[in-house]
C-alpha cells in the first residue's frame, strides 16, 4: 500500500535536496570545474530521483525502482557485509619458473628468498589457528555510486583506506548522487596525510582501467599489493568494466623492471652507440609499408603456414620475431626484416646457432630496441635500432637530447615479446593489412607452446623462459572456443589488443593461428586469405632501411657525459633505500606503509626532471619487494607472525640495495674503460 507523503514534507526534502546539490556544484567548481560545467544544467536521460510508493527517496528508470526495499537500508547493509568480509585481490608472485632468471641474476635470487620467507610466515599461521586478518587497503576501488548511501558507510571505514577510487559510468546516477551525498566532506576525509582520492565520471571501461594504472603509478604501485573493489550494483557496464579490470591485471602487474635489467640496458645502449649503431627515424614520410605485412613469430600454428609464407614471400613484407628465425631458416624463407628485443647476452648464442655460417645472416636487415646485446647486433647484415619505452637507456638519451629526441622511433607498444614490436613496427609504418602467423599468445597442447622447429625443444631448451607453458588461466581461442595461456602471453595480447584499437585506424588485420582471440583481428584460416594484387616488384629492404634512418648520431660521448651527472643521484637513492638505521626498528602492520610511502617520495623528488634516468633504475627493484612484502602481510592472517615477517622482509630489503650497489660500481667501472677507448 502506498504511502501519501504530507505537502510541507515533501517541500522540506525538495529544498535539502537543491541544497546538497547546490552545495556540490560549488564543490565541483573548486576540484573539478569540468563536472561542474556538465552537471550544473543536466538533464537526466533514462534515471532520476523519485520517491517510491513507500516515501522513500529512490532512482527510477524504465524497468522500475532501482533499490528493492529502502534505499539507504539497502547501502547500509551491502556495506557492512562488504566490511565484514572484503573481496580483495592479493598480489603474490608465481612460485614456478624461477630456475633461468636465478642462473642470471642476484634479483631473481633475493626475489625467491622472500616469497619463500612469506609462503613460510603464511603456512605457520594458518597451522597457528588464530585467525587475525590484516584489513587495510592501499587503493580502495568503488564501482557505481547509486544515489550514494553507501559512500557515507565507506567514509566511516576511512582509517583502513589510503586511497579511494570511485568510479560512476553513468551520468544520471551521479547526477542524482549530487542531491544526496557531501562530496565536500567525502573528499575532506581522504586528502588527510597519507591519503588520497580519485573521482572517475561517465567514461568507458577502457578509460577506468588506463585511470587506475594512471593513478597507482603516481601514488606508488605498491599499493596495488591489495585490490578490493566494492561494487554498488550490477549493470552490462559494470559487467564489462569488472571484466576489463580483472582481464589486465596480468598485464598491471607485469613489466615492473628490475636494477639489474636496467643496468644491463645501459651497458647495451652505450656500447651500441659507441659502436655508431644506426637509429630509426619517427618520421615516416614516404617511407611507411607499401603492401601487406606477415608477422612471423614461433607459436605453433608456424608450423602450418611455412609453405604459404614462402609461396608468398616476394608479394610482401615478411617480419621474422625472435625465436622464428630459425623456423624460417629450416625451411627456406629468408625474412625481409628480423625483430628482436631482448637485452640478454645468451641471445647472441642463439642467433650463432640459427646459422653457424652466417650466410644467412648477413643478408638479413635486424631492426631491434637500443638495449640489444652488441653481440647480437654484429651478426646482421645491418642493425637499425629504436628506443624502447620505460628504459634507463631511452631516458638517459631523452634527457640528454632534449628536443631532438623527438626525431627519433621511440616505439610504444613494442613489449613484451617481439610479436608486439613487430606489430608496433607496422602500425607505425602504416601497412595496409597485417597478417599474423604463429601469433598464438596461447596454445591448445601445453607442452607444444611453440613450433617444434625451434630452439625452444634443441640445445636451448629451458633457457627461453618468456611465454613457456605453465598456462594460468583459459581464454577465448581464434578458432576454437578456449586456449590455454600463460601470464606474458595473456600480457602480450593485450597490447596487441590495445595498439590495433588506438593506432590500427584505416588498417587491416587478420589472424591466421590456432591461439587465443585477438580483438582487432579478424580470424582467417591460411586457406582463405585473399591478398591484393601482388606489386610490380618485391619489397627491397635495403632501400627501406635507408630512408628509415636517422642521418644524424647519438655519440656515445653525449650519453656518457649525462651519465656521470646522473650516476651521483642514483648512488644517493642507493644509499637511502640501504640505510641499516631502519634495522634497527621492530616493525608492525601499518609502519611498514610509512617507510614505502617514505622510499616513493623520495624517488618521486626526482621524477620530471633530468634525474628521470636514476628513478627509473631503482624504481622496478623497489616496487618488486615492496608489493611482496605488503601482499604477503595480507596473506598472513596472525599479528606476531605477521609482524616478525615484515622485519625479516625489510632486512632482506635492504640487503638486496647493498648487494645493488656493488653491482653498480662494477657498471661505472666498465663504462668509464669504455670511455678510454672511444677516445
Amino acid at each position: 500500500m502506498a504511502i501519501q507523503v504530507d505537502k510541507n514534507s515533501l517541500n522540506l526534502l525538495r529544498q535539502v535536496l537543491n541544497l546538497t546539490f547546490t552545495k556540490n556544484l560549488a564543490f565541483l567548481k573548486e576540484r573539478f570545474p569540468h563536472l561542474a560545467e556538465k552537471f550544473e544544467t543536466y538533464k537526466p536521460k533514462s534515471m532520476g530521483l523519485e520517491m517510491d510508493p513507500m516515501g522513500r527517496l529512490n532512482i527510477c528508470g524504465a524497468e522500475g525502482f532501482i533499490y528493492d526495499g529502502d534505499p539507504k537500508q539497502v547501502c547500509e547493509e551491502q556495506a557492512k557485509q562488504y566490511f565484514d568480509r572484503p573481496v580483495t585481490g592479493i598480489y603474490r608472485l608465481s612460485q614456478q619458473g624461477w630456475e633461468a632468471s636465478m642462473k642470471l641474476f642476484r634479483h631473481a635470487n633475493l626475489l625467491k628468498e622472500l616469497v619463500d620467507m612469506g609462503e613460510g610466515y603464511a603456512k605457520k599461521a594458518v597451522e597457528a589457528g588464530v585467525r587475525e586478518p590484516y584489513h587495510w587497503f592501499p587503493f580502495f576501488t568503488v564501482l557505481g555510486v547509486g544515489i550514494g548511501y553507501h559512500l557515507e558507510k565507506i567514509q566511516l571505514q576511512a582509517d583502513k583506506i589510503g586511497h579511494l577510487f570511485i568510479y560512476e559510468p553513468n551520468d544520471d546516477l551521479f547526477y542524482a548522487s549530487l542531491h544526496v551525498t557531501d562530496y565536500r566532506q567525502l573528499f575532506d576525509t581522504f586528502t588527510s596525510q597519507n591519503k588520497g582520492i580519485t573521482l572517475l565520471v561517465g567514461c568507458g571501461q577502457e578509460e577506468f582501467v588506463h585511470t587506475v594504472q594512471k593513478v597507482m603509478f603516481k601514488i606508488g604501485i605498491f599499493k596495488s599489493c591489495a585490490l578490493p573493489i566494492y561494487r554498488h550494483y550490477d549493470s552490462k557496464t559494470a559487467d564489462e568494466s569488472l571484466r576489463r579490470f580483472f582481464d589486465n591485471l596480468s598485464n598491471f602487474y607485469a613489466g615492473f623492471g628490475f636494477f639489474e635489467d636496467e643496468v644491463i640496458s645501459t651497458r647495451h645502449t652505450m656500447k651500441n652507440m659507441a659502436a655508431g649503431c644506426n637509429l630509426m627515424a619517427n618520421d615516416v614520410g614516404e617511407h611507411g609499408f607499401d603492401r601487406p605485412v606477415f608477422i612471423c613469430a614461433n607459436g605453433p600454428s608456424i608450423d602450418y603456414s611455412l609453405d604459404y609464407i614462402k609461396q608468398h614471400r616476394d608479394e610482401v613484407i615478411v617480419i621474422s620475431c625472435g625465436t622464428a628465425l630459425k623456423t624460417l631458416h629450416n625451411a627456406g624463407i629468408k625474412p625481409h626484416i628480423h625483430i628482436e628485443i631482448e637485452r640478454v647476452e645468451y641471445l647472441a648464442d642463439w642467433i650463432r646457432e640459427v646459422d653457424p655460417q652466417g650466410d644467412y645472416l648477413k643478408d638479413i636487415h635486424l631492426v631491434g630496441m637500443n638495449t640489444l646485446s652488441p653481440g647480437v647486433v654484429s651478426q646482421f647484415k645491418e642493425a637499425t635500432l629504436f628506443f624502447k619505452p620505460n628504459d634507463v637507456g631511452t631516458e638517459l638519451a631523452r634527457v640528454t637530447l632534449f628536443k631532438d629526441f623527438a626525431q627519433y622511433l621511440h616505439l610504444f607498444n613494442s613489449n613484451p615479446t617481439v610479436s608486439n614490436a613487430a606489430m608496433a613496427l607496422a602500425i607505425h609504418f602504416k601497412a595496409p593489412q597485417v597478417y599474423l602467423f604463429g601469433v598464438d599468445v596461447g596454445y591448445v597442447d601445453p607442452e607444444y607452446h611453440h613450433s617444434k622447429a625451434s630452439a625452444y625443444y634443441g640445445q636451448f631448451k629451458g633457457v627461453f623462459e618468456k611465454g613457456g607453458s605453465g598456462a594460468h588461466k583459459r581464454v577465448k581461442g581464434n578458432f576454437r572456443d578456449m586456449v590455454s595461456t600463460s601470464a606474458v602471453f595473456d600480457w602480450c595480447r593485450h597490447v596487441l589488443e590495445l595498439v590495433i584499437r588506438i593506432k590500427g585506424e584505416g588498417m587491416e588485420f587478420f589472424n591466421t593461428s590456432d591461439g587465443a582471440r585477438i580483438e582487432g583481428a579478424t580470424p582467417c584460416k591460411i586457406e582463405d586469405i585473399s591478398l591484393p594484387e601482388a606489386p610490380e616488384t618485391p619489397f627491397d629492404s635495403d632501400q627501406w632501411i635507408a630512408k628509415a634512418r636517422v642521418q644524424k648520431p647519438v655519440t656515445f660521448e653525449m650519453l656518457y657525459d649525462n651519465f656521470r651527472q646522473r650516476q651521483r643521484t642514483i648512488r644517493k637513492l642507493l644509499n637511502f633505500l640501504a640505510d641499516d638505521d631502519v634495522l634497527e626498528i621492530d616493525w608492525a602492520e601499518n609502519d611498514v606503509f610509512d617507510l614505502f610511502q617514505r622510499n616513493h617520495l623520495q624517488l618521486r623528488k626526482h621524477v620530471g626532471g633530468q634525474d628521470n634516468p636514476s628513478v627509473r633504475m631503482i624504481e622496478g627493484s623497489m616496487t618488486y619487494l615492496q608489493i611482496t612484502i605488503l601482499g604477503y602481510m595480507h596473506m598472513i592472517p596472525n599479528n606476531d607472525l605477521r609482524n616478525q615477517f615484515v622485519t625479516e622482509g625489510i632486512e632482506l630489503f635492504v640487503r638486496y640495495f647493498k648487494e645493488m650497489k656493488t653491482i653498480f660500481k662494477g657498471l661505472e667501472k666498465e663504462l668509464e674503460e669504455l670511455a678510454l677507448k672511444v677516445k
